[in-house]
């Protein structure tokens, strides 16, 4: 999706004024000379959690953090509601059309040792953002879900594909054992855990030389069929392997991917699925 989170840091400089850095979309970037010397940036989607993680530590207490969704995400998408859950949770609630399918987003700080608070942003469209202040290490969690049903597609409901509000359901998930853990390294471990059970079972060689020196659209465009290159044709391998294995699993398959959908959305409409 195009919108997403957005991290605000606001670091107090002792020659200077704040400086406020919005820091946009699904990971998080903090420069070498705003935060202590040794930090940590991570950013994954865990299917044992079935939930995504944003995380940042440092060796020291880090600035005051700010967590905020877009609430522009998308040309034409009604703009959804932005609530305080509790102190430490957003709830991002909207539709994909009007009428249409209902979603929901439930947005969790962790920061051990430290507070977090949840505020609402003054306007016309309900907003709020959640606050992390006193951490050394901090991270966000979220899980979502829609009202889509697809065995709702036959007569008996008129075809409605409409399933139940999917907000019981995202409780229950923040609820969980694991979603509990307040141990970072202990939710990282059991998402790396469950991706090489898929991956580490197989391994493919070409004879390559990994090229880390050449940016690899430099390496493809340069790229000749007659002659190839075992290097990008190992790496091409193991993306579309890391794709599929990073896509949802459940009842409906994967969709289509590489060259014909390598955009937001593709002309058969199946990202809006």
């Amino acid at each position: 999706m195009r919108g997403g989170w957005t991290l605000t840091k606001r670091l107090h400089e002792p020659r200077g004024p704040s400086v406020v850095q919005p820091l946009t979309g699904m990971s998080i970037v903090l420069s070498k000379e705003q935060l202590p010397d040794s930090r940590d940036r991570e950013t994954f989607c865990s299917h044992p959690l079935r939930a995504c993680v944003q995380y940042v530590n440092s060796t020291r207490p880090l600035p005051p953090l700010t967590y905020a969704f877009s609430v522009g995400a998308e040309t034409g998408l009604p703009t959804p509601n932005v609530t305080c859950f509790d102190d430490s949770t957003l709830s991002i609630r909207g539709y994909v059309s009007n009428p249409g399918m209902l979603y929901e987003v439930l947005a969790r700080a962790e920061a051990p040792g430290g507070a977090t608070t949840c505020s609402a942003v003054p306007g016309s469209s309900p907003n709020a953002t959640l606050s992390v202040y006193g951490a050394s290490e901090a991270w966000i969690t979220w899980v979502g879900d829609t009202n889509y049903d697809m065995t709702a597609g036959n007569t008996a409901v008129n075809h409605s594909f409409q399933g139940p509000d999917p907000h019981n359901n995202l409780i229950s998930l923040l609820a969980s054992a694991n979603l509990k853990s307040t141990d970072y390294d202990y939710i990282l471990a059991e998402h790396i855990a469950d991706y090489q059970s898929i991956m580490g079972p197989f391994s493919l060689s070409l004879g390559q030389i990994p090229d880390f020196s050449t940016p690899t659209d430099q390496i493809v465009a340069s790229y000749q069929a007659n002659v190839g290159n075992p290097y990008l044709e190992w790496l091409t391998f193991n993306y579309g392997r890391y794709l599929l294995t990073s896509s949802a699993r459940g009842t409906l398959p994967a969709n289509l991917q590489g060259k014909w959908a390598d955009g937001w959305s593709n002309a058969w409409s199946a990202g809006k699925r």
